[in-house]
């Protein structure tokens, strides 16, 4: 998987906002750093 894929949906088609992952930014980028990185 390309890391630019992550981000690539337009904003007009996720819907309202339902939440926040702000207290999981941390963890979250761990894991993709993870999983593309190999580290």
């Amino acid at each position: 998987m390309h890391p630019a894929f992550i981000a690539s949906v337009p904003l007009n088609e996720l819907g309202p906002s339902i939440g926040s992952l702000r207290e999981h930014r941390d963890k979250i980028t761990a894991a993709l750093d993870r999983l593309l990185g190999g580290y």
